[in-house]
């Protein structure tokens, strides 16, 4: 449904918070949204999968912004290739998995590129190589976890 779903505990429906407009690239629409969390404003970034994006749906916000990937699906520093995991670290910097370019990515906020700080030497099972990454989390010593799909485990940055 190409949507982002808020449901109450014991509500009988969810609400849509993002999306719900069709599969699209317009900006009030997703299309496959994956990954997602919420930052210190308490707005959704949402890893817009197939549109190759970030959005940033403030609260309310009838549309969304591009923070990340505003240029479409590539290699670029400035581009994404199938973004699925999501976390924000210690500085508000958003780390990004960019599946396809088997590589997570760093944006500090207003950045207009990343910055590859995990994989990024193409897919391998090296262990300074990804294969298609996808769940991030950062644990209680700072350090990036990152579910290295392909290669079947996950991998400690």
């Amino acid at each position: 449904n190409h949507r982002i779903q808020r449901w109450v505990p014991g509500a009988a429906a969810g609400e849509t918070v993002a999306g719900g407009k069709g599969k699209g690239d317009a900006l009030n629409q997703l299309a496959c949204p994956f990954g997602l969390v919420i930052d210190s404003t308490g707005a959704l970034l949402i890893a817009d999968r197939d549109n190759h994006r970030i959005q940033r749906w403030a609260p309310g916000a009838a549309a969304g912004e591009t923070v990340a990937g505003e240029k479409g699906y590539g290699d670029a520093l400035d581009e994404l290739a199938y973004p699925r995991g999501l976390v924000i670290d210690s500085e508000g910097a958003l780390l990004i998995a960019d599946s396809l370019n088997h590589r997570i990515q760093r944006w500090a906020p207003g950045a207009a590129a990343g910055v590859t700080v995990a994989g990024g030497k193409d897919e391998g099972g090296a262990l300074d190589k990804l294969a298609y990454p996808s769940g991030l989390v950062i644990d209680s010593e700072g350090a990036l976890l990152i579910a290295d799909s392909l290669n079947h485990r996950i991998q400690r940055w």
